[in-house]
């Protein structure tokens, strides 16, 4: 399997699970550990993703049919 840039397992682990973890010494994780809104990203990008798939499948077709 690929690792993306992106890792779905690694933000929804960050977002989720930090909170519960004492402070770190590391800047990056201290900043999502602080952070109010980075908890609902993984959970609001889930319902746009059919969307973007659906969109990209149409775009595909009608390209393919032009």
């Amino acid at each position: 399997m690929t690792l993306l840039f992106f890792d779905p397992r690694e933000t929804i682990t960050r977002s989720l699970v930090s909170k519960l973890f004492s402070l770190s010494d590391n800047p990056i994780i201290q900043a999502i550990q602080n952070d109010r809104y980075y908890c609902f990203l993984a959970p609001l990008t889930l319902p746009a993703l059919p969307v973007s798939v659906y969109f990209h499948w149409l775009t595909m077709k009608l390209f393919k049919h032009a």
